[in-house]
């Protein structure tokens, strides 16, 4: 992504990738930005309870406090147990796989 000029951000529990990237090393329950800090979130397989372990409620507020008001999040998952916001709306592009969710 930042070879297309979008100021990307990555986050991971663990170390991954090149020196060069920009990734911050960091659990989504406790994350190092201030709120309200992007405008889109992108996650791959965190509410996948096969895969991780974490409280999903927690995850999802720290998403949430983040995310720009009108800022969207886009989550690939096979489930989630945990709820989502109600001050989150569920775009109409949004596939069994893929979830799209705009901030209101």
């Amino acid at each position: 992504m930042r070879r297309q000029g979008v100021n990307a951000v990555g986050v991971d529990v663990n170390s991954r990738g090149s020196k060069e990237s920009s990734q911050i090393i960091a659990r989504i329950e406790q994350l190092p930005f201030e709120n309200e800090s992007f405008e889109v979130i992108y996650s791959q397989h965190i509410f996948d309870n096969s895969v991780y372990t974490q409280d999903q409620n927690l995850m999802m507020q720290e998403i949430n406090r983040i995310l720009k008001h009108g800022g969207i999040y886009i989550g690939l998952m096979e489930n989630i147990e945990g709820k989502i916001p109600e001050r989150f709306t569920l775009d109409k592009l949004s596939n069994p796989g893929l979830k799209i969710y705009q901030k209101s």
